[in-house]
């Protein structure tokens, strides 16, 4: 085996969300599963999507996740056919991000 082959490939979609959310696949999923569908809604529309609107969607619907949202990141991995491209930065809407830079994404052409 060459020491390429061993190499996990950093843009392989599961293999990300699975990084990303280790042991915690099972507790996240649902939640992880309606955020992604909802933000395709936004964007099937041609609409640009950043992590503010899965908090907007989160804070609407009072769903609360606790302090560490990290796993949020497995949002733009490869999954169900939904495959997304980062576009971008924008200033951050969220009060609490004191308006740092995201990552503006949008549905893969």
């Amino acid at each position: 085996m060459s020491s390429a082959s061993a190499q996990p490939d950093l843009w392989d979609g599961p293999a990300i969300k699975a990084r990303i959310l280790g042991s915690h696949d099972a507790n996240w999923a649902p939640l992880l599963r309606k955020l992604r569908l909802y933000l395709y809604s936004l964007a099937i529309e041609g609409a640009e999507v950043t992590s503010d609107d899965a908090h907007h969607y989160l804070d609407a619907n009072r769903i609360c996740v606790g302090g560490d949202r990290r796993w949020l990141g497995a949002l733009w991995a490869e999954d169900e056919g939904i495959a997304w491209e980062a576009c971008g930065w924008r200033p951050s809407t969220r009060r609490i991000n004191h308006a740092r830079p995201i990552r503006v994404w949008r549905l893969r052409r």
